[in-house]
């Protein structure tokens, strides 16, 4: 690097994309993880393109490798976790329909279990089930 040359930004987007990548193990604690993993993934490679329109170099060069992979794989995680939530809110919504309501549900359900325990019951009773 030459003298005078400011590294700042390549140093900044190395250390963002590192912990762009890193966030992606914090999903184990935190359901959201993967937006600040996100953000930290755009930072990496606005940081680095600053860099290399000052001086390219190495702390630039592996800090926008790196923000691209934090970027992609929190898009993906951050994609596969609304996909989740998504399927559980439809599956909530047909299930407050069968209620006929969504203030019914819980009656619902334990009726729902109530029938399947006498219908187990009856089965037994029956000789069926053994």
């Amino acid at each position: 690097m030459k003298e005078g040359s400011s590294n700042n930004s390549g140093l900044a987007s190395l250390i963002f994309g590192t912990l762009s990548v890193l966030s992606i193990f914090l999903i184990l604690f935190a359901f959201l993880a993967p937006i600040p993993g996100f953000i930290m993934g755009i930072l990496a490679i606005a940081f680095a393109i600053s860099q290399n329109k000052k001086e390219k170099n190495k702390w630039s060069k592996w800090g926008l490798i790196l923000g691209i992979i934090g970027l992609v794989l929190n898009a993906l995680l951050l994609f596969f976790i609304l996909s989740a939530v998504a399927g559980f809110v439809t599956s909530y919504f047909e299930l407050c329909n069968q209620a006929g309501g969504c203030e019914n549900v819980a009656s619902y359900i334990q009726s729902q279990q109530i029938q399947a325990l006498t219908d187990n019951a009856l089965t037994q009773q029956n000789g069926i089930g053994y």
